[in-house]
């Protein structure tokens, strides 16, 4: 196992789903974890599940588009932590219903959360991270923004754009020792994915049988899998790995 002994990440979107695994999966490597989301009182919840754990977290109460939320919530982890070393960009927005028809307000909307957000969550941590001389950044993106969907064109669209601007961040920040790597995420059950995957297959295992007539290596993989990932880009160990895409999909993106 990777040890983050002795650092802090900040996990946005970390009350459920991807977000929670993530933070249970640095919490198990030992770094302290900033349990930031919307919703107050699911944060409260993972942060009081990993401090049950032994390990120091702390529930922040963040919207990425909202600039004094931000400002707010980064101002209370550095008075609590003093430093912030690692920064996991995963709170995301997946329109309902029939993508090709979505209003312009829900596609601005997935955009201001998918897009817009990792570039506000970096914009107010990067003279922290500079100053010193050190840190990670790791972004959840998705298959769909390279390959593109028809099924959700703006969570796609905005998704390319996380990933080329994974690659700009990265080639700007290296000449300070801040690694930005994206992840995309294969077929995960979370409560955001559940009415967009469940629409396609009747029956008590749906997740499992779209797996399987879709992923090579015929898994439903876990949030917890993607936060493997997460510790690994955040690890000493990936410090030379900048810019990069890893896709965390069971083999989905092959074809």
């Amino acid at each position: 196992m990777y040890s983050l002994v002795g650092k802090t990440a900040l996990v946005t979107g970390a009350g459920q789903g991807i977000g929670k695994g993530i933070a249970l999966a640095l919490a198990a490597s030992a770094a302290n974890i900033i349990v930031a989301d919307k919703n107050r009182e699911t944060a409260q919840a993972v942060a009081s599940e990993i401090n049950n754990q032994g390990i120091d977290a702390l529930a922040l109460q963040l919207d990425v588009t909202d600039l004094n939320s931000i400002e707010t919530a980064v101002n209370k982890a550095l008075t609590h932590y003093k430093q912030l070393d690692i920064l996991v960009n995963n709170a995301a927005v997946l329109p309902k219903g029939d993508g090709m028809n979505a209003s312009n307000r829900e596609f601005s909307l997935c955009c201001e959360v998918n897009l817009m957000g990792v570039w506000n969550m970096v914009q107010q941590l990067l003279p922290s991270l500079k100053s010193q001389g050190r840190g990670a950044i790791i972004n959840i993106a998705a298959g769909s923004g390279v390959s593109g969907s028809p099924a959700c064109p703006a969570y796609s669209a905005a998704k390319a754009g996380t990933i080329n601007l994974t690659k700009s961040l990265a080639g700007g920040l290296g000449a300070y020792n801040i690694t930005v790597n994206s992840i995309n995420p294969g077929l995960v059950q979370t409560p955001m994915t559940e009415p967009y995957y469940l629409s396609d297959v009747d029956g008590p295992n749906q997740y499992q049988e779209i797996a399987e007539s879709r992923v090579p290596l015929k898994c439903l993989i876990q949030p917890e899998d993607i936060g493997h990932a997460v510790v690994f880009l955040a690890s000493d160990q990936a410090r030379f790995i900048t810019g990069q895409t890893l896709n965390v999909d069971g083999g989905l993106s092959v074809g």
